[in-house]
C-alpha cells in the first residue's frame, strides 16, 4: 500500500506541475470529511494523497533579522543578490 501511495503522490505532483505551467488554476484539496461516500461503484478504497509539490506564488517582500556571518557566507557562496533566492530554496526543501 505504501508503493501505491507513494506513485500517487508522485502522479499528482506530477500532474499539478503541469496544471501549473499550462496557467490552469490548481483547486483546492477536498478534505477527507467532503468526499461522497462512494463516487464511483468500482472505487473500493479512498486514500489520502500528499501533496509534496510547491507551487511558485507571488513574491512579497519581508524584512528578516539574520546573523551577519550567515549572511555573509551566503554572500561568498552566491553573490550580494543571492540571499533571497538560497532562502526560498532552502525553505522549499526543509518543507
Amino acid at each position: 500500500m505504501i508503493e501505491l501511495v507513494e506513485m500517487g503522490t508522485e502522479a499528482l505532483n506530477f500532474h499539478i506541475e503541469g496544471m501549473h505551467e499550462d496557467g490552469e488554476t490548481i483547486p483546492a484539496p477536498t478534505s477527507f470529511e467532503n468526499l461522497p461516500a462512494n463516487p464511483e461503484p468500482e472505487c473500493s478504497e479512498v486514500s489520502r494523497i500528499p501533496i509534496t509539490v510547491t507551487v511558485p506564488g507571488k513574491k512579497r517582500r519581508m524584512n528578516l533579522t539574520i546573523d551577519a556571518n550567515l549572511i555573509d557566507q551566503i554572500e561568498t557562496k552566491y553573490g550580494k543578490g543571492g540571499i533571497s533566492g538560497f532562502l526560498e530554496n532552502a525553505a522549499r526543501r526543509a518543507l
